[in-house]
């Protein structure tokens, strides 16, 4: 598969936007019955959802992205139907909010079916707790941050260095159980670009490797800056150069020594790269 860098939510009671979220250029995108929804309008937003999945499986496919569906969390009043409507859904995956249960995900992953990966969205101490458990747990495809949620939940000021523990964890239990690096949270301020660059380079100094996005106009920035900079890939090609003429040995690039882990860091700009 290749790489995801930009999820974009969409509210389920607002159909007339999938067109245009499917073309936005998002890498995946997540009809929301959760945050999005008034609780008035749950039922209303899951027919809406049942009616157009076809039309928007049928645009994301053209567009080369995925369709996810964010449901609600288990424990609340509408989650059981909405697992129900997800299982006879065309859609690629669940957004899982506050996964923190091993039997409620194992009976999730049975209820949708093993063709419908999950996204876990981490977002409360008690999901961080058991995130070893979870993240391994069957039918998980990728971990994201529910930035908000968590802040709320631990009573965080700010989602800069109070999180910074959290992003950490999400980057290395990804690593363990062998999943795509996470995915950050969204980028509340929508008419500020460098707030949005400036989340995005700070996830990616974490290991992530892609955001949630709750506009199309933050797709762009969002897929470009999750890739390599140029001056980087120069780099890389330059260490690759050097290695192979060093027969395996180490060697200096740039007035630094380059070795084996180096090398590898090189090969995986290169690869991110294209």
């Amino acid at each position: 598969m290749p790489a995801q860098h930009s999820f974009l939510f969409v509210p389920a009671t607002q159909p007339q936007r999938f067109p245009k979220a499917a073309a936005s250029g998002a890498h995946a995108v997540i009809v929301d019955l959760e945050d999005a929804v008034a609780p008035p309008d749950k039922e209303r937003a899951r027919a809406i959802l049942a009616g157009e999945a076809a039309a928007l499986r049928a645009l994301c496919d053209g567009a080369g992205c995925e369709l996810l569906v964010r449901i609600n969390a288990h424990g609340s009043a509408w989650h059981a139907q909405d697992v129900q409507a997800c299982a006879g859904l065309p859609v690629h995956g669940v957004v899982v909010p506050k996964p923190d249960d091993l039997v409620v995900l194992a009976a999730l992953a049975r209820a949708v079916g093993g063709a419908r990966a999950l996204y876990l969205l981490v977002e409360s101490a008690a999901g961080f707790l058991h995130l070893a458990d979870i993240a391994r747990a069957p039918g998980v495809r990728r971990l994201m941050l529910g930035a908000a949620d968590l802040m709320l939940d631990i009573g965080l000021p700010d989602d800069d260095a109070p999180l910074h523990y959290f992003r950490s964890q999400l980057a290395m239990h990804s690593r363990l159980a062998g999943l795509p690096p996470p995915v950050d949270g969204v980028c509340l301020a929508l008419d500020d670009a460098r707030r949005l660059e400036h989340e995005v380079e700070r996830a990616k100094r974490f290991g992530f490797g892609a955001k949630l996005c709750v506009h199309p106009t933050q797709i762009e920035a969002v897929n470009r800056g999750f890739l390599p900079p140029a001056a980087e890939c120069e780099w890389a090609r330059r260490v690759i150069e050097a290695a192979a003429g060093a027969g395996g040995a180490a060697v200096r690039v740039d007035g630094r020594l380059v070795d084996a882990p180096i090398i590898e860091q090189a090969r995986r700009v290169l690869a991110a790269a294209s």
